[in-house]
């Protein structure tokens, strides 16, 4: 069968004669009722004088040996997140998770390439790990998706820019309050007052 399972039997570890034995037949069992899988017995450890003396008796071949039995991600039944781009606003992130009701994003680089994993956890702290209004700064935040977050529009500067060295500051403040606390590379969001 092409989608027929392999299905290790293992005993324990330094196995006896019993665990060698209960593998094999255990094996030889569920290959006889299974329409989907092939099982086949393993060891996980050599085989000890008294225990090859009775395969040889009954002219049976020991098991192969398997020196790792750990889980492995494989193994674990997760399905795959979701691949964004590393580009992507914590916005749509936060969309994308809550429309599909996941708790985990895979980001991508360009190749397809694993950056690493984004979580809601994540999007959580960056929202309430506030760094005296330079979060968007350390954060490498593109103007793009900001201006796409708030709906704005840019009234001067480059929108393909990042804001690398800058502060956010909304200007709700007199004019000339404001003048005093704007240094270059800030980043200054204004109502339509």
């Amino acid at each position: 069968m092409s989608n027929e399972k392999e299905i290790f039997v293992i005993g324990h570890k330094n196995p006896d004669t019993d665990s060698i034995c209960s593998a094999i037949a255990y094996a030889y069992f569920k290959n006889q009722i299974s329409k989907s899988n092939c099982y086949k017995a393993k060891r996980a450890g050599e085989v000890n004088s008294e225990t090859q003396y009775v395969l040889d008796k009954f002219g049976v071949k020991a098991p192969e040996y398997v020196d790792n039995v750990r889980n492995q991600v494989k193994d674990s039944g997760l399905k795959e997140a979701e691949r964004v781009s590393k580009d992507m606003s914590v916005k749509k992130a936060w969309e994308l998770l809550s429309s599909k009701r996941e708790s985990t994003l895979t980001v991508v680089n360009d190749n397809g390439g694993l950056e690493g994993l984004m979580t809601i956890g994540d999007i959580a702290k960056s929202i309430m790990d506030v760094s005296g209004g330079r979060a968007l700064a350390d954060a490498k935040t593109s103007y793009k998706n900001i201006v796409e977050t708030l709906k704005a529009e840019v009234l001067a500067g480059n929108i393909d820019h990042k804001t690398a060295t800058g502060k956010v500051i909304v200007a709700a403040a007199n004019p000339d309050l404001m003048e005093e606390s704007i240094e270059a590379g800030d980043m200054v969001i204004m109502g339509d007052r």
